[in-house]
């Protein structure tokens, strides 16, 4: 959110497929226009609407790529799907970037079989998705602790940094 304020993005669309609780809980957040989309359907009826917008839109998160794109497999795919899916995903970005000068995806990272952190994305998606985007920020979570004795609930704080080679070093390996 700070590259958010940072970049003095006013109009700023959140795409939550994961736990939004961060976004909606959060005064900087507070003019957002927050979607949860259940579905791939409802998702691209969001971006329908956003289409429709008379203001100019400023930036566009989607939180979290993993999340999306398996909103738009079915409950059973075939290899055949998972290309569509990566098809489909990388359209939905690149119609995304055409709404919004600046547009931040958010993918989880996670430690593979050897406990090495990696993207959350095969190799494929990978490819079709994150080549969209020239600038690439390494962002991170952390949780923001809460005062000795506090009854208040710690709150997620999201960090970025632009590091190229931390980038690549998350990058899915080939299989």
């Amino acid at each position: 959110m700070r590259r958010l304020e940072e970049t003095g993005s006013k109009n700023v669309v959140w795409f939550g497929f994961g736990n939004i609780n961060a976004v909606l809980g959060n005064p900087q957040a507070a003019d957002y226009l927050v979607a949860q989309p259940r579905t791939w359907k409802e998702f691209k009826t969001g971006i329908s609407e956003l289409e429709k917008m008379e203001e100019p839109i400023d930036a566009i998160v989607v939180d979290v790529l993993n999340q999306m794109s398996a909103k738009a497999l079915s409950d059973n795919p075939t290899q055949a799907d998972w290309a569509q899916m990566g098809n489909d995903v990388r359209n939905v970005l690149e119609q995304l970037r055409a709404l919004a000068p600046n547009v931040y995806v958010v993918v989880d990272v996670l430690p593979n079989d050897e406990g090495v952190d990696k993207l959350d994305l095969n190799r494929d998606l990978y490819k079709k998705t994150i080549s969209l985007f020239g600038t690439k920020t390494y962002c991170h979570t952390t949780m923001q602790r809460a005062a000795k004795g506090s009854k208040t609930p710690p709150k997620q704080i999201y960090v970025a940094q632009e590091n190229g080679a931390r980038a690549l070093d998350l990058r899915p390996e080939s299989r």
